[in-house]
C-alpha cells in the first residue's frame, strides 16, 4: 500500500479550496450529512478520475471520504472478485461510478 501511485489526484474536482467540506463526511443520518454527501456525488458523477478514487480508496480501505460513491457502495463494490474489472469497464464506457454501483445492485436483486 506504500507504493500507491496518486498523481492522477491533480486532475479531481475536489482539489480545489474548500472541497475537503464536502468529501470528508460522516456516516450520520442527519439532513446536514445527507446533502454534503450528495452534493459531493453530484461533483464525483463529474470528475475525469473518479473510477481512479474508487480504486485508490478500496485499495488504501478508506472508509471516511466520499470517493466516487458512499462507504457503504464501496464496500459492496469492493465484496466483488472482479470490482476492479468492472470499475475499468465503466471509466472506458464514461459511466460514472454511481451509476456502475446502482446497475449492480439492481441486477443483484433481480
Amino acid at each position: 500500500m506504500n507504493n500507491v501511485e496518486t498523481g492522477w489526484m491533480e486532475h479531481a474536482r475536489c482539489r480545489y479550496p474548500g472541497a475537503y467540506y464536502f468529501w470528508c463526511c460522516n456516516s450520520s443520518k442527519t439532513k446536514e450529512s445527507k446533502e454534503r454527501r450528495q452534493s459531493a456525488l453530484n461533483e464525483c458523477s463529474q470528475c475525469p478520475v473518479q473510477w481512479r478514487c474508487v480504486e485508490y480508496a478500496i485499495d488504501t480501505m478508506d472508509l471516511w471520504n466520499i470517493c466516487a460513491v458512499e462507504p457503504d457502495d464501496r464496500e459492496f463494490l469492493e465484496r466483488l472478485s472482479n470490482w476492479r474489472d468492472l470499475v475499468i469497464m465503466a471509466a472506458n464506457c464514461n459511466m460514472p461510478v454511481v451509476e456502475l454501483v446502482r446497475n449492480l445492485r439492481t441486477s443483484a436483486t433481480t
